[in-house]
């Protein structure tokens, strides 16, 4: 009889050691779940603003474009007019190689947020 109570006094005490256990797990999982919530929404901000900055830049680039062929375009009319266009040509060549350069970086920017799961 005082085995029996001992052995039900010990099974007691280890069933209450794994609902304690188990009672631990459940928290720390709560505490993983948010966490896990909080970085999909971070992450998912962070697309956004990255895909926001594309959007951005090939806004301007396009504006850009549209600039560079305007110059090229009063270039062409002033060279016809027989006027001295040295100085935008210079202009239109500065035009024609941001132009190039944004959109360099527009791919290298479109390429790193296409590795972004």
């Amino acid at each position: 009889m005082k085995e029996d109570f001992y052995f039900k006094t010990l099974m007691i005490e280890k069933f209450d050691q794994i609902i304690n256990l188990l009672a631990q797990i459940l928290v720390e999982n709560k505490k993983m779940t948010v966490q896990m919530d909080n970085l999909i929404e971070a992450v998912t901000a962070e697309s956004t603003v990255v895909d926001s900055a594309v959007t951005l830049i090939e806004g301007f680039n396009a504006r850009l474009q549209t600039i560079v062929d305007q110059l090229i375009a009063v270039q062409a009319e002033l060279v016809l007019a027989n006027v001295n266009t040295a100085e935008l040509a210079k202009v239109s060549n500065e035009a024609v190689l941001l132009h190039d350069e944004v959109e360099l970086k527009t791919a290298a920017l479109a390429a790193a947020v296409a590795t972004v799961p």
